[in-house]
C-alpha cells in the first residue's frame, strides 16, 4: 500500500484517525468517520502482518484515545495486534500539555505535534521491540 512505509524490519502503518467517542465534541456525524478510520487502520496493520512484519509503528494524526480515558477502538486495535509504539499529533497549546504520552500498557505513545517539539524532530526509541 502506498500509505504504509517499510524501514528495515519495521512497518509504519496508520491513517489519520479521528476523535474518539467520549470526547465532548463527538457527534453522530463523527461516528461514521471514526468507524471508517478504524477500518483503515486495521487494514494497514493487517497488510503489514500479511507481509510478515511484526514490528509495527502506528502513526495517526489524531490521538488514539479520548481525553478522558484510554479506551477506544484504536486502543483495541493496538492491543489486538500487539503494537508497541504509537505516534500521534493533532494536539496543540494547552491540550498538548495535558496529553497522554509515554508508556501505558506496554505501549509507548509519542505526541509529535510540531509546536510541542519546537519544530524539531522526535527520536523514536525502537528498542521496545526486542
Amino acid at each position: 500500500r502506498s500509505s504504509d512505509l517499510i524501514i528495515n524490519e519495521f512497518a509504519i502503518c496508520g491513517s489519520r484517525g479521528w476523535i474518539c467517542p467520549g470526547e465532548s465534541s463527538f457527534s453522530n456525524t463523527d461516528l461514521s468517520i471514526y468507524k471508517r478510520e478504524l477500518l483503515r487502520v486495521e487494514s494497514s496493520i493487517q497488510e503489514a502482518k500479511q507481509n510478515n512484519f511484526n514490528k509495527i509503528v502506528l502513526a495517526l494524526h489524531f490521538p488514539p484515545f479520548p481525553t478522558t480515558s484510554m479506551e477506544s477502538g484504536f486502543m483495541d486495535l493496538i492491543k489486538k495486534y500487539d503494537i508497541k509504539i504509537c505516534i500521534y499529533g493533532h494536539l496543540h497549546s494547552e491540550a498538548a500539555y495535558l496529553a497522554k504520552t509515554g508508556f501505558y500498557d506496554d505501549v509507548y505513545y509519542y505526541l509529535v505535534s510540531c509546536d510541542v517539539l519546537n519544530f524539531c524532530l522526535q527520536e523514536i526509541d525502537l528498542s521496545i521491540y526486542k
